[in-house]
């Protein structure tokens, strides 16, 4: 998080989320209320799918087309991963 906040060409107020405990966990809370500048949380809607679309649709082209739909579970692939991303996106 912190790298893509750095990249970003403004400061953070608000970070809307998807509902699922793969975005919202005790770390990410905590980087946020711990922060000097507070930035206000938002989440998705309860069983409304389409409020992440434009997410959604990133998945796939940020996501899949890198990595495939295979699900990566082993922690070593994280640092490999994240420099795939930033050698692609960033």
């Amino acid at each position: 998080m912190v790298d893509i906040e750095q990249g970003l060409p403004f400061k953070l107020h608000t970070i809307c989320t998807d509902n699922g405990n793969e975005f919202l966990n005790h770390q990410f809370l905590r980087y946020l209320q711990d922060r000097e500048e507070k930035v206000a949380l938002k989440r998705g809607r309860p069983y409304r799918k389409n409020d992440q679309c434009c997410v959604e649709q990133k998945n796939f082209t940020h996501v899949r087309e890198l990595f495939g739909w295979d699900r990566l579970e082993k922690k070593y692939l994280i640092e490999v991963m994240n420099d795939i991303f930033q050698r692609s996106f960033l």
